[in-house]
């Protein structure tokens, strides 16, 4: 699908929607469902999801919510006692707990939906998804190894974040969805950026905090996207 982030994000700024998003917690959901109804879409995307398409969606949303609380805790751990470190995990933990509600939620209601037979797009698309994760967590485990070796520990969490950012691409590739890249970018930048620039003396509270931070927004944002997803299939079923 193609996201105009842009606009999205620019209506988000103005001042009298985000007064409609105090009064209405869903006002960032149903922008997101009219950003994804109104785009135009691939030639695969064309297709009606399918109850296990769906399914699978309502699980990356869990996943989304568990790893945005993860990269908030790790957030915190390295800024310690900074005030808007505390106030920005704060405002994590209740989003994660949201998405995580939202994702139980949508997962009851699309097991409601009646049984269809699994297509061959799918199930090419999940053994896909399944090798970008092993390569992903390959890559994750011999840069921990190799990293602790030498004992460059400071160093592990952005590197760990940049190996996440990285694996966005092939996902966007393999579902055709700008978000991936989107979300990828400036996660890839960003713990690129703060692992060369950050003196190793500082490495841990200000190379980990803003690595854990760019992991944890890329969630919150993938979360969000794959809910207004959702919904909007469910609208149309």
């Amino acid at each position: 699908m193609e996201f105009d982030a842009r606009n999205a994000f620019n209506q988000y700024l103005c001042l009298h929607e985000c007064d409609n998003a105090v009064q209405n917690p869903n006002w960032l959901l149903r922008l997101l469902i009219e950003e994804v109804e109104g785009c135009e879409v691939s030639e695969q995307s064309k297709r009606k999801y399918t109850r296990a398409a769906l399914k699978n969606m309502t699980i990356s949303i869990l996943m989304m919510a568990f790893f945005t609380i993860f990269w908030a805790n790790f957030m915190l751990m390295s800024f310690a006692t900074n005030i808007l470190a505390i106030i920005g995990f704060a405002l994590l933990a209740i989003y994660s707990a949201w998405l995580a509600f939202m994702g139980v939620k949508l997962k009851r209601a699309v097991a409601a939906l009646p049984d269809e037979p699994k297509q061959e797009l799918d199930a090419r698309a999940e053994k896909r998804w399944n090798l970008i994760f092993i390569i992903q967590g390959i890559a994750i485990g011999a840069s921990c190894a190799l990293l602790g070796a030498f004992s460059l520990y400071n160093y592990i969490i952005p590197v760990i974040v940049l190996i996440i950012g990285l694996h966005y691409f092939p996902l966007g590739l393999l579902y055709h969805t700008p978000i991936h890249f989107i979300v990828g970018v400036p996660v890839v930048l960003l713990s690129t950026f703060a692992t060369i620039f950050f003196p190793p003396s500082d490495f841990s509270s200000a190379a980990g905090g803003f690595s854990s931070l760019a992991a944890a927004c890329s969630t919150t944002v993938l979360g969000a996207y794959m809910m207004a997803s959702v919904t909007s299939a469910m609208v149309k079923k």
